[in-house]
């Protein structure tokens, strides 16, 4: 389990725990320092969570307006690139050169073929409960194709 699930599942812990309510952010915080006793383990966890967030801003670059009215497209206010030295680098649409949008608009199309490819299994794997009524739950009918009863 990675450095940042398990100290997510911890602030949790501490969030359930909490006889008052407590922001996830303090959740956290605490969760840190139970774990980590020194400076160096902190930013090592506190780089790991840094890396996810970093992520998913990359991953947000890759929305694109609707350009179906016939415009141009444009790209985001910034655009990130993967480089295999530095790891992902941000760069403003003002100062991308065109290699660097190329490359963004590749690993754009790798990432959304991935997610396409994920939502046709699911796909798939709903036409197994076509018979099931819409009103039903879906972990109910989820358990019972686990159990292997289509109905």
């Amino acid at each position: 389990m990675s450095i940042d699930r398990t100290l997510q599942l911890r602030a949790q812990e501490i969030i359930m725990a909490s006889p008052t309510a407590i922001a996830a952010r303090d959740a956290l915080k605490m969760a840190l320092l139970e774990r980590y006793t020194s400076l160096e383990e902190m930013a090592e966890a506190a780089a790991s969570f840094s890396v996810s967030a970093l992520n998913k801003l990359v991953k947000s670059t890759y929305n694109l307006p609707d350009t179906s009215q016939g415009s141009l497209f444009d790209v985001p206010s910034v655009i990130a690139i993967r480089t295999p030295d530095r790891g992902p680098v941000l760069i403003p649409r003002s100062e991308a050169t065109v290699g660097q949008v190329r490359q963004w608009v590749k690993e754009g199309k790798q990432f959304h073929s991935t997610q396409r490819l994920r939502f046709e299994r699911a796909a798939e794997d709903l036409e197994a409960l076509e018979g099931v009524d819409e009103a039903a739950l879906f972990v109910e009918a989820r358990q019972a194709l686990e159990a292997g009863d289509e109905q």
